[in-house]
């Protein structure tokens, strides 16, 4: 996230990011945004424990919608589908302006938020990878510039994951779930051959 900033958490949950965010002297301001009325009544009592409520603060609604344009300048979306996320942005315009940096941690396919990203027009600064529970997850860096184009299926499974001490199981994760989706394609298939040239070049 962008230090000394205001963060915007949406699907904030309990609220935890939010609070550790502020605590910590990361970002100076936080809102911690749910579209359900019980877990954000629960990141509040978490905000009144940790003694921060006048530095987050709580907004119940969907997605985006509660965030007005130049409120935040980080935006944070973890722990659900890409599609929801790419869904997400979609509802915000505002959001596609250099300035604007996006944190996502899709829950599953990490590939397909990265090539909606790229046609959008945005960049992938950073990813980082984290193993939880015996499964791989990325955290996802990106900015708006504008310079949409169409990736590569090979550069929407690797990203920007380059030099990470990870990346080869990562890579090794994202090969088994390809080879499980291969089997259920025709031999004959256009989507069996790029599947097998993806398969072949992640090996």
């Amino acid at each position: 996230v962008k230090k000394g900033g205001t963060v915007a958490d949406i699907g904030c949950d309990h609220g935890l990011l939010s609070i550790w965010l502020v605590t910590s002297g990361t970002c100076k301001k936080a809102l911690a945004c749910d579209l359900r009325p019980g877990p954000l009544a629960v990141a509040k009592k978490n905000c009144r424990a940790y003694n921060c409520e006048q530095l987050v603060d709580c907004r119940l609604g969907e997605g985006l919608s509660v965030v007005a344009e130049h409120e935040a300048d980080t935006i944070v979306v973890a722990g659900v589908s890409a599609l929801t996320i790419s869904q997400i942005i979609e509802a915000a315009p505002w959001v596609y302006s250099p300035g604007v940096r996006l944190v996502m941690i899709p829950a599953t396919k990490p590939e397909v938020l990265r090539r909606w990203l790229w046609q959008q027009g945005f960049a992938l600064k950073k990813e980082r990878l984290a193993g939880v529970a015996g499964r791989w997850y990325t955290a996802i860096c990106a900015e708006y510039t504008g310079a949409a184009h169409e990736p590569s299926a090979l550069a929407c499974v690797v990203g920007a994951t380059h030099g990470q001490p990870a990346q080869k199981a990562y890579l090794a994760q994202e090969r088994v779930k390809l080879a499980k989706c291969r089997i259920g394609l025709a031999d004959d298939s256009e989507e069996a051959a790029q599947a097998d040239a993806l398969l072949n070049a992640l090996q």
